[in-house]
């Protein structure tokens, strides 16, 4: 009679677990990091009133709007700013006026500053290029118009006399740059035309998801899967 022994192997056991362990937080990982990336930042909406206070602090992203400045115009108490990412690589910046006021011929500059934050500044994070954009109504040959200039673009501003303009690029390794942007609704005497919303849009040169945000998840899991290797250790030693 033939007796077939089975040999008790504590190092490969313990191997096994290790590998086990591992392999089940990296699964974890890469579908935590697959829902994330699906993700765009949370949209931020403002009162214009309430720019440049504590009650208001744009950050979307991995983009941070601040210096506010208005010239030749006072924000309505209706005024909103809205900060979006549109997708993962663009993002906007649109002033509204007020939909129940009427500012037929109104002019006036508004001035911002766009920076990427740290840490995406250096992992490689850049601007990579911006247009302008306005709408509104015109009556009797009346006109908008909007010009958003900056020395961090190549040709100097991006312009719009209706709906998103042409598209410039941004000067190589722009991470911040600060907008002069001014709007105009002009008429003569007859024609009119009001202003319902200005504003920016721009796209970087990476992509930016929740899942870019670096996390410790890997290094947990290296940390979780050596403390479990240990253990087993410990064990076998114990009961051998």
């Amino acid at each position: 009679m033939t007796t077939t022994r089975f040999r008790f192997r504590p190092a490969t056991i313990a191997k096994a677990g290790v590998l086990a362990a591992t392999i089940a937080l990296t699964v974890q990982a890469g579908e935590s990091k697959a829902q994330l990336s699906e993700a765009l930042a949370d949209p931020v909406s403002c009162a214009a009133t309430a720019l440049n206070t504590a009650a208001c602090n744009p950050l979307v992203g991995d983009k941070q709007f601040s210096d506010f400045t208005f010239t030749g115009f006072t924000p309505a108490a209706g005024d909103t700013v809205s900060f979006r990412q549109t997708a993962p690589t663009a993002f906007s910046m649109q002033y509204n006026f007020d939909p129940g006021r009427s500012a037929p011929n109104a002019t006036g500059t508004f001035g911002y500053k766009i920076t990427i934050i740290e840490p995406f500044k250096s992992l490689g994070f850049r601007f990579l290029n911006a247009q302008a954009n306005i709408t509104g109504g015109t009556i009797g040959g009346g006109a908008l118009n909007t010009v958003a200039s900056s020395t961090a673009l190549t040709g100097g501003s991006v312009s719009s006399t209706s709906g998103p303009g042409p598209i410039d690029t941004f000067i190589d390794d722009t991470f911040e740059a600060v907008f002069s942007q001014t709007f105009s609704a002009l008429g003569g005497n007859d024609p009119t035309a009001d202003i319902e919303s200005f504003g920016l849009r721009f796209r970087q040169n990476k992509e930016f998801t929740t899942s870019s945000v670096p996390g410790p998840l890997p290094i947990l899991g290296a940390g979780a899967a050596f403390g479990l290797s240990r253990k087993m250790r410990r064990r076998i030693k114990q009961a051998a």
